[in-house]
């Protein structure tokens, strides 16, 4: 929903941040080194308060305060430095469906399989897909190839995200000229799970800035936590084996 999660996550200004809350500026104070942000007190405030999004005003918002609950449908999820799990250790998601009630699924977008799905063993009778790059979506589902087409709508910013189609339907998609992948398996979260691993801090929450593909998709987790915010910059340098920070 556009209005609540703008008001989670869009720019707040310097009179804006007035009206937050002592523990929420805490928060913030804490978790992003002002001393980072440059001289600018506009610009400080608008950065450390619209970039840094607190777990547990998310989670708070998604469950309570909204006569409609928050859905991050749309938005990118980057697993934190500390996030240990082989399937989504510095993955980034497009999270396309999110709801309290039913949960949430998503595609990885940054675990490319170097193959193309000419290279797969399948009686698609479609060549027109095979140029089309395959990707690791998530550990649910992977005996399933699962088409997606993604296109970046500049005027709305944000992107257009459909999945599950046809061949016939990705076919028409690359004429039309979309980007369109495929992905073995998905990953999925069921209700409430998502929420309470935001809370404990698994995942970054980000609206895309763009398509989220690029030649190198590996460096993807990197490339997008540095264009967050200094105290992001800052967790993209983290080592894998966050022991030896």
């Amino acid at each position: 929903m556009p209005n609540a999660f703008g008001e989670v996550f869009g720019p707040v200004g310097v009179e804006e941040a007035a009206e937050i809350s002592e523990d929420e500026r805490r928060f913030y104070s804490i978790e992003v080194p002002l001393d980072l942000m440059g001289p600018e007190t506009g610009r400080l405030v608008t950065n450390c308060f619209s970039r840094f999004t607190s777990a547990d005003m998310v989670v708070e918002r998604m469950n309570f305060q909204d006569p409609a609950p928050l859905s991050l449908d749309g938005s990118l999820l980057l697993a934190d430095p500390s996030l240990m799990d082989s399937n989504f250790k510095r993955a980034v998601l497009y999270l396309n469906h999110h709801s309290a009630e039913a949960g949430a699924e998503g595609f990885i977008l940054n675990r490319p399989t170097h193959k193309k799905v000419g290279d797969l063993s399948l009686a698609t009778n479609t060549p027109e897909l095979d140029h089309v790059p395959v990707y690791v979506g998530g550990p649910v589902g992977t005996d399933h190839l699962i088409f997606a087409s993604i296109h970046w709508l500049p005027e709305e910013k944000r992107l257009e995200f459909d999945s599950r189609l046809s061949a016939s339907a990705a076919v028409a998609r690359v004429s039309e000229g979309f980007h369109v992948v495929a992905f073995i398996g998905h990953s999925g979260w069921s209700a409430g799970q998502l929420e309470g691993e935001i809370l404990e801090r698994v995942w970054i929450t980000h609206r895309p800035e763009g398509l989220p593909f690029t030649e190198n998709s590996t460096s993807l987790w990197k490339d997008t936590l540095e264009g967050i915010s200094p105290w992001h910059y800052l967790l993209a340098l983290t080592p894998d084996d966050p022991s030896l920070n």
